[in-house]
């Protein structure tokens, strides 16, 4: 999951080959948004929903935390940001989101993270994302899939009550339905860990 992230960065940044519409600094500043939102949905492992909705205030890059407000489907969560997204944010706020806001000659999203230039954020950011990461890992298919990976390994690694609160379920039952997923290792470990294991 981490190695596409670095996989998307490396094929649709650092590359000097012009891809679609508009003039290539248009281009290049939507390939950094899109960076942005990708990362947060892969470190924070947040729903495609929820990144319309982050607010500049959201973020606190002197703590590196970004909160997630609650909606209908998720509970309000303040997540650790990754060192790595930073310098990405950073240079998005600074650079990137005002440059797209005098590029679209829009402003009405100014308080938003997000779709300054397009109110239809899902199709403008994610669906041309989808495609771009599906030419680097063909087993991809949804950014749901990418949800369920990233709560599956805080399971792994935080237990049942912390990722709970980190991907924002009201009950745990929510968080319960991922558990099957790990059903094969914690086979593994109760052969291993068995009284009676006689291997």
């Amino acid at each position: 999951m981490y190695d596409n992230y670095y996989n998307f960065y490396i094929r649709n940044l650092q590359t000097n080959k012009y891809m679609g519409k508009g003039t290539e600094e248009y281009v290049r500043l939507k390939r950094k948004r899109n960076l942005v939102a990708i990362g947060i949905m892969v470190y924070q492992g947040t729903l495609a929903s929820e990144l319309k909705n982050i607010r500049l205030d959201d973020i606190d890059l002197a703590k590196g935390t970004i909160k997630i407000t609650s909606s209908r489907r998720a509970a309000e969560r303040v997540l650790p940001l990754n060192a790595t997204q930073i310098g990405f944010l950073i240079d998005y706020i600074e650079n990137v989101k005002p440059r797209l806001e005098i590029i679209c000659k829009k402003t009405y999203y100014a308080d938003f993270l997000f779709s300054v230039e397009n109110p239809n954020f899902e199709e403008d950011v994610l669906q041309h994302t989808r495609l771009r990461i599906r030419q680097i890992d063909r087993k991809f298919k949804s950014f749901y899939q990418v949800r369920t990976s990233v709560i599956t390994n805080w399971l792994t690694t935080h237990g049942l009550r912390k990722t709970q609160y980190l991907a924002g379920h009201r009950s745990i039952g929510c968080t319960e339905r991922y558990v099957p997923n790990n059903l094969e290792n914690l086979i593994d470990d109760i052969n291993r860990m068995h009284p009676f294991n006689l291997q």
